[in-house]
């Protein structure tokens, strides 16, 4: 059985990594342990012509030398790196609280949210024009899109249909009751935030944080009401920001925090501005505006308007060379993003999958599978000292 060697992962992503490589021999060790490996697995591997495949989570990657040892390892013949991340429909129920993932992704050429590479999510929108089945992939996209909006799923949760309707016109009537004879709003805006040292937010953020993105979208549309979310993983007390109240109503006109989901939000709105959030790309699957004052992986395609490209940041431009010429319909990138970039497991039946099913079982359930060692450890034995330093 073929070997893969799976880097540096925590008690939590050993619980499920392994379901994800069916028919690897899945080698559990550290960065460290597996350079200093390498020279005898790759005297082993010359004689036997097979790969050595190494994985890690793409947003362990931290630092310089870090990375040109990735790059130095992706030169060499008989190497194979795969950076993992989650899928965009990944669980009803957050992955910081221990809901297992139902999609993963995994790049042998960098990872999507990083523009400052080319990633294997845009090699397949690429090779989108060279596809005898591309008119069937498009469909299959646009089935998805549609059954996802129907069902108003995201990636960590479904919304049942009547509290999202009910939601959804009592922020409507809130926009409404705020406007005077003086101020009369020619739209409005929904800002979702991002974790600070967010991935996504370090590779491809163009320098915004979330105080920054306000202060812009507010000089550039002073005449809309914004809305501003906070991020799940702050209100769940998994992640920080020292973003304050105060900070946040100087630019929003209503500050959500868990009275709504972003999908209400979305829905309410008519535009959406992000730095590289996936609240972006589910609007898209919406049919909204999305303005990306970052690079995230949908940007560069036509189908965003891209402020990162038009003040000319240079992460921003090199993706945006890359992708100027994969002009791709939205059903098409619906398609390379939920049907070919990711895996899909479903944990309901113990078995490989695909986005239609994962899809079709989320539109009956509520939550979905979670880790409840995992979540006892976290409670009992990891938070009170994260709370006490």
């Amino acid at each position: 059985m073929k070997q893969i060697f799976l880097l540096d992962m925590t008690f939590w992503k050993k619980r499920f990594m392994a379901r994800f490589f069916p028919g690897f021999d899945c080698v559990f060790t550290t960065w460290e342990s597996f350079l200093r490996r390498l020279p005898s697995l790759t005297a082993a591997a010359a004689g036997s012509g097979e790969m050595i495949t190494a994985a890690f989570w793409a947003s362990s990657v931290r630092g310089q030398e870090k990375r040109r040892s990735i790059a130095e390892l992706r030169r060499q013949p008989g190497i194979r790196i795969l950076m993992i991340e989650d899928g965009f429909v990944r669980s009803l129920g957050l992955g910081t609280d221990f809901y297992y993932p139902y999609s993963l992704v995994w790049d042998d050429q960098g990872i999507h949210y990083d523009p400052k590479s080319p990633s294997r999510f845009e090699i397949l929108v690429r090779e989108q024009c060279l596809r005898k089945d591309r008119d069937d992939l498009a469909q299959r996209g646009a089935k998805l899109r549609r059954k996802i909006v129907e069902n108003r799923i995201s990636k960590y949760y479904r919304c049942p249909e009547r509290s999202f309707l009910a939601n959804v016109a009592d922020l409507k009537d809130h926009v409404r009751r705020q406007e005077t004879r003086e101020r009369i709003f020619q739209k409005v805006i929904f800002v979702p935030a991002q974790v600070p040292g967010d991935a996504a937010l370090r590779r491809g953020g163009c320098g915004y944080d979330n105080l920054r993105l306000l202060q812009d979208v507010r000089r550039l549309n002073p005449e809309a009401f914004i809305i501003f979310k906070v991020h799940p993983d702050v209100l769940s007390g998994n992640r920080s920001d020292r973003l304050t109240r105060k900070d946040i109503a100087r630019y929003a006109d209503r500050i959500i925090t868990g009275e709504y989901t972003s999908i209400e939000c979305i829905e309410a709105a008519d535009e959406v501005h992000t730095i590289t959030s996936l609240s972006g790309f589910e609007a898209l699957l919406r049919g909204k505006k999305v303005v990306c004052y970052g690079m995230p992986f949908y940007a560069g395609y036509g189908l965003t308007d891209d402020i990162a490209v038009r003040c000319r940041a240079p992460e921003a431009l090199a993706a945006w060379e890359r992708r100027k010429m994969s002009r791709i319909t939205l059903d098409e990138l619906a398609g390379v993003a939920l049907l070919q970039y990711p895996l899909y497991y479903n944990w309901n039946v113990g078995r490989a999958s695909d986005c239609e099913d994962i899809v079709e079982l989320f539109s009956t359930l509520d939550s979905t599978r979670r880790s409840i060692l995992c979540s006892l450890i976290d409670r009992f034995f990891v938070k009170p000292f994260m709370k006490d330093n």
